[in-house]
């Protein structure tokens, strides 16, 4: 009796291996994780050889998990199921192991008394792979109504995730389908935002889109990676990519996040200087990491990637109850990102199990944050046009007022049709009045005064479109032999835009006497500028041109504006830009450039309304139009120079009216 009992607690392990997987007629597929037993080789010493034997048998333990998974670690895992074919017609069957990033993938079955293996792994190229697709499929044939066993060693610097399931190779490609088409709908859209973001931070010259945009697309690149499209479409040979590349991904991820909430949230700078030495610690951590190991660069990437997350959520949160508007959609759009970064970083650290959320809960995270940056934007558009639509009502109240009166009067004295036109007429005179007016008003703020022409020769012509426009400029004396010349031109026509020339000459006044460079006067002007109209969405090019007379130098700052035309020794210079426009962003940086000025010089200042103008066919007069006219006629006086201009450009029009405002200023340097 004692010798039976020794025997059957010896034979134990063989007799209590778990139920075999039973394949019936009416299924298609099986999800074997709660189905497989694992075994941690925690002292690296089983191998194919010795895995059959008692005591190593008696190490495998029961998942009860639908996807077995066991975070970082550095020793192999081994897997065992066993499955009974029980359908009636023979075919074959796809195992798949659904996480593209192990390294080491062995699958073993005996066939009679040798040990078959096939292999996968992403330390293999791509093409090596018995199907051609993103996780790694074995496929396996099952002789009828008999039991057969299959071990799977697996080895990885990756997380252990091992999502393993069994199809019918029909199922297996409908199934694939729908995954495959979600996945390439989501980079379809990461695209899209990519390139529409890197088109406006070229439009508008803005860092904060660039940086949003390169955020997005190292989440793409990382998530192109994890998912394994990479390696099957784009780098199947690149075994180093594949094993460094989501890596790399996620580190320039982190820096241009932190550098787009840096200037989305318009941080202070203490502030930035300390998330950057963060980041450069975290990224030394990272790399010397990598001298260990692999796997344990991944697990500090996915603790700080957490700490990150918290980093960029109560940052906007700060902002937000500080009053930053913009923050709170900061706050929204990252949220949804961020909680979706969070369950990813713990699946991937085993603390949490897999299923669809934490699989897809980056992807579904990232959609929220586009879905609610684009009402953001909606949102700042329809603030800055309200804001426009008060302004104006504001700056013709005075119109609005006579408008709604003669209204009133024409409903309520229909009968006396004379008496209404009389009436009208009487309105129009008195807006024709105002026009006239702020056109004198205009006019006199354009007034050169005579003791500024004793050293320079200045001629100067401004044509507004309508009775008062957009364009504006100043000459001023700042010291005994310095003169400063200011050109302005604002965005739109008419009364609109010359009620910007009044806010643009009330800030101008403050700031033209300083005794600084021309870049300095340029940055105050756009700081001082914003400050106070940036709810207006005006912009303006502008120029400062500072005139040494006894030094005989010219030197300037260009905002956006027309390059102005310098004619020294008969050679013409351009006087490109050194700057943005004014009334984009705050904070702008502008250079000064210095040329020689002598006696007998002419240097051109001019509005883009001189050859921004089109004739009946759509064709345009141009620059290069207006720099040959300019350079041809040179040797007139600069009144006849600019007179034949003019000339010129109504031949060119042939009756076409002009669509701009027009401003010449000729400067000469007396001899």
């Amino acid at each position: 009796m004692k010798f039976f009992l020794l025997v059957f607690l010896i034979c134990f392990p063989i007799f209590s291996e778990s139920q075999s997987i039973q394949l019936l007629e009416d299924s298609d597929q099986y999800n074997l994780g709660t189905k497989v037993e694992y075994l941690i080789d925690k002292e690296n010493r089983i191998t194919i050889d010795n895995i059959l034997e008692p005591e190593n048998q008696k190490l495998f333990i029961k998942n009860n998990s639908n996807i077995p998974e066991f975070g970082y670690m550095e020793n192999p895992i081994w897997l065992k199921f066993t499955i009974q074919d029980n359908n009636t017609l023979p075919e074959n069957w796809f195992l798949e192991i659904g996480y593209p990033l192990l390294d080491n993938i062995e699958l073993y079955t005996k066939e009679v008394e040798t040990w078959k293996m096939k292999k996968a792994g992403d330390v293999l190229p791509f093409l090596s792979r018995e199907i051609y697709y993103r996780h790694f499929i074995f496929v396996l044939s099952f002789p009828k109504s008999q039991q057969k066993t299959y071990y799977i060693k697996i080895t990885s610097t990756s997380a252990f995730i091992i999502p393993i399931k069994l199809y019918k190779e029909k199922i297996f490609s409908k199934n694939i389908s729908y995954t495959e088409a979600w996945h390439f709908i989501y980079y379809g859209v990461l695209l899209v935002m990519i390139f529409y973001n890197g088109f406006i931070s070229i439009s508008l010259r803005s860092l904060s889109y660039l940086l949003y945009s390169l955020s997005t697309l190292s989440m793409l690149a990382y998530q192109v990676m994890f998912n394994g499209h990479g390696f099957q479409y784009l780098w199947q040979e690149n075994i180093w990519l594949q094993k460094y590349g989501g890596l790399i991904s996620i580190i320039f991820f982190a820096i241009f996040t932190f550098e787009f909430m840096n200037r989305f949230l318009d941080l202070k700078k203490p502030i930035r200087y300390s998330i950057r030495i963060f980041l450069v610690i975290q990224n030394l951590m990272v790399f010397i990491a990598l001298f260990y190991s692999l796997s344990l660069a991944f697990k500090i990437v996915g603790m700080v990637g957490i700490i990150n997350i918290v980093c960029v959520i109560s940052t906007g949160i700060i902002s937000w109850i500080k009053g930053y508007r913009p923050a709170r959609f900061f706050v929204i759009a990252w949220g949804g990102y961020c909680l979706g970064a969070i369950l990813v970083s713990l699946r991937i650290l085993g603390l949490i199990g897999t299923n669809f959320i934490t699989t897809y809960a980056l992807q579904i995270g990232s959609m929220v944050e586009l879905v609610f940056l684009s009402i953001a934007l909606a949102d700042r558009y329809n603030l800055i046009m309200d804001e426009n639509i008060n302004v104006q009502k504001e700056l013709l109240e005075s119109q609005i007022v006579h408008t709604n009166t003669l209204e009133e009067k024409v409903k309520e004295r229909t009968a006396t049709l004379d008496n209404t036109l009389s009436q009208l007429n009487q309105s129009l005179k008195l807006i024709h009045e105002d026009l006239t007016l702020a056109k004198k008003i205009q006019k006199n703020t354009l007034l050169i005064k005579p003791s500024l022409l004793n050293e320079l020769r200045i001629v100067q012509t401004y044509l507004p479109m309508t009775e008062v426009g957009g364009d504006f400029y100043d000459i001023t004396k700042i010291s005994d032999s310095s003169y400063r010349i200011f050109q302005a031109d604002a965005t739109g026509h008419g009364v609109q835009a010359a009620m910007i020339t009044m806010a643009i000459k009330g800030i101008y006044d403050n700031v033209k006497n300083y005794d600084l460079e021309t870049a300095q006067v340029m940055e105050i002007f756009n700081n001082d500028y914003m400050n106070k109209y940036q709810s207006l969405n005006s912009f303006m090019t502008a120029i400062i041109v500072d005139i040494d007379v006894s030094r005989h130098r010219l030197k300037y700052t260009s905002a956006g504006h027309p390059a102005a035309l310098l004619i020294h020794n008969s050679e013409i210079q351009l006087l490109k830009n050194t700057g943005k426009m004014i009334g984009i962003v705050k904070n702008i940086k502008y250079n000064s450039l210095e040329y020689e000025f002598s006696s007998g010089d002419r240097l051109y200042v001019f509005t883009d309304g001189i050859f921004e103008e089109f004739n009946s066919i759509e064709e345009e007069f141009g620059e290069e139009r207006l720099y040959t006219i300019l350079r041809n006629n040179n040797h007139l006086p600069a009144e006849s120079t600019i007179e034949l201009t003019l000339r010129e450009l109504d031949f060119f029009l042939a009756g076409t009216p002009k669509q701009d405002d027009i401003t010449i200023l000729a400067i000469e340097h007396k001899t």
